[in-house]
């Protein structure tokens, strides 16, 4: 089984996306609609009463919802809330503005053999879309690009914060290879596009 971890917060940021409701009915959708269909998505709600409430009826034994308090400015306490009600044997994540192609998990799921995490591209739309590729030399490479077995080993608590960096760092200490041809699709970034 594959976990999702999707963090919610529809509140003000700099930079946030627009018409993000709608997105986060389309991510959740998106989830839904696999093409592989051994997965679960646990939504975490951050102090956001308008997220629950979306997100609410989409509630059955796929799909969980937890609402926990308001945290600072990009902690990664949602996303390890996420992961520690997880029961896969792999935790991937999705941004709530964001969403999966419909074999994006199918995809990640015939490539998952002998490493211990994968990291992948995403596609970005910046007046079209384009493959925005993931590189860990240059420390170009956030949580919605990885695939990560749930082992003890890598202590929760201490190894996730708002750098998702810092997280995959940590992932770098044990064996891991690149899957190509992802389905992962980032359209919140123009702020000037309604993707």
């Amino acid at each position: 089984m594959i976990s999702i971890v999707m963090p919610v917060y529809l509140g003000k940021y700099p930079l946030a996306a627009k018409n993000r409701e709608q997105k986060l009915v389309r991510a959740i959708n998106s989830v839904i609609n696999q093409t592989y269909k051994d997965w679960e998505l646990i939504i975490v709600c951050d102090g956001c009463s308008d997220a629950y409430n979306i997100c609410k009826p989409f509630v059955n034994g796929k799909i969980r919802l937890f609402k926990i308090a308001k945290q600072p400015m990009w902690s990664g306490t949602p996303r390890n809330v996420g992961i520690v009600k997880s029961k896969g044997n792999w935790i991937t994540y999705l941004d709530s503005d964001d969403y999966f192609g419909v074999n994006h998990l199918m995809i990640l799921s015939k490539q998952l053999i002998d490493k211990d995490w994968y990291f992948f591209d995403d596609i970005k739309f910046n007046k079209e879309w384009n493959i925005s590729h993931c590189f860990l030399e240059k420390s170009h490479c956030g949580t919605s690009n990885i695939i990560h077995k749930k082992i003890e080993y890598w202590d929760i608590e201490n190894k996730y914060s708002y750098d998702d960096w810092r997280f995959i760092r940590k992932l770098m200490e044990h064996n891991y290879q690149k899957i190509n041809t992802p389905e992962y699709y980032v359209a919140h970034i123009p702020n000037d596009y309604d993707c």
